[in-house]
């Protein structure tokens, strides 16, 4: 999947459409797909989003804000490396939690909907392809619908649909449920991780924060045999 993302990512920075600002309910702007952003008629019914099987030994709890570059570095360095080292070999199970930060809320929500779209549509390949393009083609500018797109048909999913559930932020109540529940654990900055519950202080500077989140995932999965 990497390998295959960086050639789409290729493929866009040497001459894909331009584009450019957002939309919001439905008033869209030039973008290479000329979508009619109606109100999407059926928002469908997702769980919460996550990676890795329900087996998994280890849980983490990412909380995460897909319009804050902090999160985009984090998901291109050290949430790759996780995913490589324990979810992809079933060690760990990673559950997603969007946690809108002061900054842009009107893209933190658009984002969130349209990555819970993807994961509806999906299933969690398609919606770690979604977050790990978007992160990889806004770090280097700002969010845009035409980023959106992008990042949505690399995922497999129709580009104009996504960004119509981004654009009338569909799941915005999943959203502001999951940012109750992270203050009820009073997180409140992102990227925040828990490991089988327990909170990982400090994952700053987090594009190097890959070796400590591993020696405490290393640090649950020993835990994890001791009970039983």
């Amino acid at each position: 999947m990497r390998s295959s993302r960086r050639a789409f990512l290729g493929t866009l920075a040497a001459g894909s459409a331009v584009s450019l600002s957002g939309c919001t309910e439905g008033v869209l702007v030039e973008t290479a797909y000329d979508c009619a952003v109606d109100e999407p008629t059926t928002t469908p019914h997702t769980r919460q989003p996550h990676i890795g099987q329900q087996s998994a030994p280890v849980s983490v709890e990412v909380f995460h804000d897909l319009s804050n570059r902090p999160t985009w570095a984090f998901t291109t360095h050290a949430l790759s490396a996780i995913l490589d080292d324990y979810v992809d070999t079933g060690t760990a199970r990673i559950e997603f939690y969007d946690l809108p930060v002061p900054g842009d809320p009107d893209w933190a929500h658009q984002l969130a909907s349209v990555a819970r779209y993807i994961h509806a549509e999906a299933g969690q390949d398609g919606y770690q392809s979604y977050i790990e393009t978007a992160a990889e083609l806004f770090s280097s500018d700002q969010p845009t619908w035409q980023g959106v797109g992008d990042a949505a048909s690399a995922a497999g999913v129709d580009p104009c649909t996504a960004i119509a559930h981004g654009s009338w932020k569909t799941y915005e109540s999943e959203t502001e449920a999951d940012r109750r529940y992270a203050h009820s654990l009073e997180i409140d900055a992102v990227p925040a991780l828990l490991i089988d519950g327990q909170r990982l202080p400090d994952i700053n500077p987090v594009n190097r924060s890959e070796g400590k989140i591993s020696a405490a995932i290393e640090e649950a999965l020993e835990n994890s045999s001791g009970r039983k």
